[in-house]
């Protein structure tokens, strides 16, 4: 038996027994699809894509060959350079998300500290080097987070002017290099 009929039989068991007990039925309704589809859907498009892919990207290839022929040769060198460029910008951004929160976790242990102490560093006046301290863990926090900040509009911003520029790049070749002509059709 499937999941689904556990589910539903659990369900209709738990009902009867309530209902024999004397007590009150309360009305209860699993929703038995949402505990296997959701993952079992998302496996599939991923396997769809997986699947799609070499379709896809030949098809467009020939395409593109066909109308602009080795004017596709730049255009796809100029796509795996940015997502190289991109890939990198990732992983750097993965290192800069260790940075702040290494640099969180310093920032948060000297306001503990301070937090937990207050009346002493009250009493002895030491209030201004514990504040320094959580301030110069507050900047480092902020610049890593700003640099990462930074990585990740890179890549959104490549991402979002990629196909802008594969078509500059595409049709500048094609018309400098192989001397084809652009007609407006």
């Amino acid at each position: 038996r499937s999941l689904r009929a556990r589910a539903c039989e659990t369900s209709s068991l738990a009902r009867a027994a309530s209902a024999e007990g004397g007590e009150e039925e309360t009305p209860s309704a699993y929703n038995v699809l949402s505990f296997d589809v959701g993952p079992n859907i998302d496996i599939i498009w991923i396997v769809l894509g997986v699947w799609l892919f070499p379709f896809q990207f030949i098809s467009a290839m020939m395409l593109l060959y066909s109308q602009v022929k080795s004017a596709v040769v730049p255009g796809l060198i100029t796509i795996l350079v940015a997502k190289g460029i991109s890939g990198v910008l990732l992983v750097a951004d993965g290192y800069l998300r260790h940075t702040q929160l290494a640099a969180k976790d310093r920032r948060l242990a000297c306001c503990d500290e301070a937090f937990t102490s207050i009346r002493t560093l009250h009493m002895l006046a030491w209030t201004k080097p514990f504040v320094e301290s959580i301030l110069v863990a507050r900047a480092a926090e902020l610049r890593a987070q700003r640099n990462r900040l930074w990585m990740q509009k890179m890549v959104a911003a490549s991402d979002y002017s990629l196909s802008a520029i594969v078509t500059l790049v595409t049709l500048g070749y094609y018309v400098m290099h192989d001397g084809g002509e652009l007609v407006a059709s």
